[in-house]
């Protein structure tokens, strides 16, 4: 499974299982806040969305990692807080395929940041669309009309 097919795949899990409409899920790069005289850079972000209620509004990011068997480590963990903090974003998720390291998931806890096992729960190598709407169509022709995409677990 390539990068964009797991990040299409973790787009249908989190409309699904948050009930965020799935057109609201975006891959962006934001710019850092503008610092006058410093050189600008940009942050890439797997899936980005908002929700709303009368009094407040949220900012939601969230890391999709595929990995071929090695758990997800601190690093990922410590990155995906940093972008949290410099966007101001209210709520991250870190979703992998395979598992996370015993530091990682510590440091998941001390920052608040939801970690997530997603994985395909069809044969993904017969996966051969590279964009996010292709793949997720290819992905549902793959399996029965009632049965799911993907299996997930809540690590913390």
């Amino acid at each position: 499974m390539t990068r964009s097919q797991y990040r299409a795949l973790c787009r249908v899990f989190i409309a699904e299982r948050f009930n965020v409409c799935y057109s609201h899920l975006h891959t962006m790069k934001i710019a850092d806040p503008d610092r006058h005289g410093r050189a600008t850079y940009r942050h890439l972000v797997d899936l980005h969305w908002v929700t709303e209620n009368p009094v407040c509004r949220y900012m939601h990011i969230a890391h999709t990692r595929w990995r071929d068997a090695a758990p997800l480590g601190l690093a990922a963990v410590l990155r995906l807080q940093q972008v949290r903090q410099k966007l101001a974003a209210h709520k991250a998720l870190l979703i992998t395929n395979t598992c996370f390291s015993a530091r990682a998931v510590a440091a998941a806890l001390d920052d608040g940041i939801a970690l997530f096992l997603v994985r395909p729960a069809f044969d993904h190598h017969q996966l051969t669309a590279r964009g996010p709407y292709d793949a997720v169509a290819q992905m549902q022709r793959l399996v029965s009309r009632k049965a799911p995409l993907y299996t997930y677990q809540s690590v913390h």
